[in-house]
């Protein structure tokens, strides 16, 4: 098992990587900073080196872009009004937790996890929860209301 105290840092190795490589072209945005954000929230703690886990990575988002889709077309339509969790979850398959967080006394939906295990299948524990949890109404785009 890898240390804790693995670099944090990418690897300018693993940025020519994704810049260069076409599937990683198509998968993330030409983005150092959500890179560098990715490897260090979520690879650092993997038994994978940097190149692995981005293309381990790049395998799940067939799995997750239908879901997206559902979810930004959800955002869309409730621009300035808070939903119910039980509708975001009703959109979503089993392997998912939402993560909000409260503002000034509102809760906003501020993360949405899907969760694979190593063979790339769904991991349906729906008990996983990273953050806060969410529940009862919530904002979906906090970006969108007017005195953010």
């Amino acid at each position: 098992m890898r240390s804790f105290s693995k670099d944090c840092k990418i690897s300018s190795e693993t940025i020519s990587y994704l810049k260069e490589d076409p599937d990683m072209q198509r998968a993330y945005p030409n983005s150092v900073a959500l890179w560098s954000h990715e490897w260090k929230k979520h690879g650092t703690y993997q038994r994978l080196n940097q190149k692995e886990y981005f293309a381990q990575a790049n395998t799940y988002l067939p799995k997750v872009s239908p879901h997206i889709i559902k979810l930004k077309n959800l955002i869309e339509e409730n621009k300035l009004s808070p939903i119910n969790v039980s509708r975001i979850y009703s959109l979503l398959p089993n392997n998912v937790s939402l993560r909000c967080k409260n503002i000034q006394g509102e809760n906003y939906l501020f993360e949405v996890n899907f969760f694979f295990n190593r063979s790339g299948e769904p991991h349906n524990q729906v008990n996983t929860q990273i953050g806060g949890k969410c529940n009862g109404m919530v904002y979906l785009s906090w970006l969108t209301k007017k005195e953010y």
